[in-house]
């Protein structure tokens, strides 16, 4: 959905932009020793029995993935920022320039405007993206006000005590008492997810929130690990992607037009592109770029690239043309051999009976590939075999707590965390343990509780 470009763009990048869509908060690390549960309100650590280790950062909402030695992780959180000092180095010059230009445009129209602060249009001609429109707001109030406070009245005063939210993305070394700090990648205004490590180590891609088009689409960017170079590699895409396995491309999945509304139909393609070169170097633009396979884009479809170079991908099965009450209910999921791409496969059985919720289109690849995690209707879960296409119903209805606070995590083949109701699990030999009875009210705030 598009926000209105008025007032209340600024609240929208000033608080905290969790979205609806649940995430996958818990994360193993690779030597399954620890687990890092990435909320709200901070990062914390669990050990194998869910006990909350000493480390962790509080006061920011925080997203994470480990890289491969299991001791360093790629952590994205929020800094707060006063003033347009605070976040001038956010902008490169010509976009200091353009921002300084909208400012005195803006404070011209707001002199000029007569009617509800509600309905006015910070960038009515679709020039800029949140954060560039949120700079020329902060620069404006900032820099060059005259007569605004008194135009305004009440909103002044709103504008005036505004906290400004600055994503970073940065690496933090884990050791068994400490969480240190290291290098930042990136800051922006605009909201930061699912930061995911490639898989040499080298690199990290990332989700950056707003278009000068869309304030709400997401933009894939990839960041290498040193923080010396930056790449823009797909706009538009869903909320899910994913890296090949020999960590040079990435697979997503991406809208062919500006999702303007929920209600239309869009049209979409999974996609891959190259972003690293044969000597592991980010490259300055994507390469071999592909539309792999059509389909209606959702923004929360997921895709994983599979070892063997299949891609595995959620999506809706539909005829063309149809009508809305022909268009389908329910999402599957399909897989293409790059090597045979004439046509897809269908994965998950026709059988598979347990309602799938179209606004959750998301699924957890096992380890070994060959298991999914597929989160249904009103917080059930399911676990599918492919090679037997058996189920296991995990999460009933009626303790699923009537939503899915939580995507599942593997720790390894056999052995996963869900959540059913306000409660942590893990999933092992057939048997579940609670993981999360003892954590403290402000580590389960947010996501596990409706506060």
């Amino acid at each position: 959905m598009t926000h209105p470009r008025n007032f209340t763009v600024a609240a929208l990048l000033l608080t905290t932009l969790v979205g609806c869509l649940p995430e996958e908060r818990i994360t193993w690390s690779p030597d399954g020793r620890r687990a890092a549960v990435a909320t709200p309100g901070g990062l914390y650590f669990i050990d194998d029995s869910g006990k909350v280790l000493t480390p962790r950062l509080t006061g920011t909402p925080t997203r994470c993935d480990w890289f491969a030695d299991s001791g360093r992780l790629a952590v994205v959180h929020t800094t707060k920022a006063a003033n347009w000092k605070d976040i001038a180095e956010l902008f490169d010059a010509p976009q200091t320039k353009e921002i300084q230009r909208q400012a005195e445009a803006l404070r011209e129209r707001v002199l000029a405007y007569d009617g509800e602060w509600s309905k006015f249009n910070l960038d009515p001609a679709r020039q800029l993206s949140p954060e560039m429109q949120l700079g020329a707001l902060i620069y404006m109030r900032d820099h060059d006000a005259e007569g605004v406070p008194e135009k305004l009245g009440d909103e002044w005063k709103k504008i005036q005590e505004m906290e400004i939210a600055v994503w970073t993305l940065q690496i933090f070394s884990l050791e068994e008492e400490a969480l240190s700090a290291g290098k930042v990648l990136v800051r922006s205004l605009a909201e930061l997810r699912q930061p995911r490590v490639c898989p040499k180590g080298r690199h990290i891609a990332y989700l950056k929130t707003g278009s000068a088009e869309n304030d709400s689409a997401l933009l894939l960017h990839v960041v290498s690990a040193d923080g010396e170079r930056t790449l823009s590699a797909a706009s538009n895409v869903a909320i899910d992607f994913d890296w090949s396995p020999d960590g040079a491309s990435l697979a997503y999945i991406q809208a062919a037009a500006t999702d303007e509304g929920k209600e239309n139909i869009h049209l979409g393609s999974l996609s891959t592109a190259t972003v690293v070169s044969t000597d592991g170097r980010l490259l300055a633009e994507p390469v071999a770029r592909e539309d792999r396979v059509g389909l209606l884009f959702n923004g929360a479809l997921g895709v994983r690239w599979l070892r063997d170079g299949r891609l595995l991908f959620s999506s809706v099965e539909v005829c063309l043309p149809a009508t809305s009450r022909d268009m389908p209910q329910e999402w599957t999921m399909f897989v293409l051999d790059p090597r045979m791409p004439a046509s897809v496969s269908r994965v998950l059985g026709r059988d598979f009976d347990e309602p799938r919720d179209l606004a959750l289109p998301l699924f957890s690849l096992s380890p070994d590939e060959k298991r999914v995690l597929i989160p249904g209707t009103q917080g059930r879960l399911s676990l599918y075999e492919f090679a037997s296409g058996s189920t296991v119903e995990l999460v009933h209805a009626d303790e699923g707590g009537g939503k899915t606070r939580l995507l599942p995590s593997w720790r390894g083949n056999d052995e996963f965390t869900f959540a059913s109701g306000d409660q942590v699990y893990q999933w092992k030999a057939g048997q579940r343990k609670a993981l999360s009875e003892d954590w403290p009210t402000e580590m389960r705030e947010g996501w596990l509780t409706d506060k």
